[in-house]
């Protein structure tokens, strides 16, 4: 309650108002705070802090988007690639002679944080993935990351080439309800946070294999790591990414998950654009 009347005495915004529910106020502030981190990245004071050290802060990260991307590296490998960026808001955030101290501006982020992940994921303590709402929010999407994958690795048609990278860019929700798809928990959605799926033809023996890695804070240096396998499951608990084990995973598997996703939401409302953008590829 304290850091809500003093943000709202720091920016003005009446949204924050204590006569509005406390709910709607705290998950207002996810909105602040990805106003803040974007102009932190470039470069802008916001939420003043009194302590120097909180622009270097991983509290600081911002918003993400969704990319699809092809490469070829040493075995035939087709990549592809998710990340995602913040949506414009209206509310503005004015200058002001208070600011917020370090733990305040961190706790700020952790509340932040918590928002995203209650966008789709189950709320308990143990979080489910059979009481989420990633397979609602994401299937489409994973289904035209897995017919992307799908035309890359295809063999070219005569005296022609198949693009070997694609690109999808969204919203850090989006990225949110796609991380739930695959029953997922991310530390972090920072700005131009991303997945990238890589796809590794391994030959007779191995066949094809996707390799799926996650930045959460590119701006911040957190790097992309080993490559996690995801739970691929409609029930079970959501994993945090960090404790995903390590390795790449049969692309049947990833394309059978995307599939029976898909299918049990075959009259969702965004399946008309999907065949469209498959139209096009």
């Amino acid at each position: 309650a304290d850091l809500l009347a003093k943000i709202h005495r720091v920016t003005g915004d009446e949204k924050l108002n204590s006569s509005r529910p406390i709910l709607k106020r705290l998950f207002h502030l996810r909105r602040l705070d990805t106003l803040a981190l974007i102009g932190t990245v470039h470069g802008m004071k916001t939420f003043s802090s009194t302590t120097p050290e909180s622009r270097n802060s991983r509290n600081d990260s911002l918003c993400s988007s969704v990319s699809s991307t092809t490469s070829i590296s040493g075995s035939t490998a087709t990549s592809s690639s998710a990340s995602s960026s913040s949506s414009t808001t209206t509310t503005t955030v004015t200058p002001a002679a208070e600011g917020l101290s370090f733990a305040e501006r961190a706790l700020l982020a952790d509340i932040s944080r918590e928002a995203k992940r209650c966008w789709f994921q189950d709320g308990s303590r143990s979080p489910q993935i059979e009481r989420s709402f990633g397979m609602r929010a994401a299937a489409s999407l994973a289904k035209l990351i897995g017919d992307l994958l799908q035309v890359t690795s295809a063999p070219a048609p005569a005296g022609g080439r198949l693009p070997n990278l694609a690109e999808l860019s969204c919203h850090d929700r989006t990225l949110a309800a796609l991380a739930n798809l695959l029953g997922v928990d991310l530390e972090s959605i920072g700005f131009a946070s991303n997945f990238v799926f890589e796809l590794h033809d391994c030959g007779r023996d191995g066949g094809l294999q996707l390799r799926t890695f996650y930045n959460g804070d590119p701006f911040f240096h957190s790097g992309w790591g080993a490559p996690r396998r995801p739970p691929l499951s409609e029930k079970g608990p959501v994993v945090l990414w960090e404790n995903l084990p390590k390795g790449a995973l049969p692309f049947d598997l990833f394309l059978s998950h995307c599939d029976r996703c898909a299918s049990k939401m075959a009259h969702h409302p965004a399946e008309d654009s999907v065949q469209a953008a498959r139209s096009r590829l």
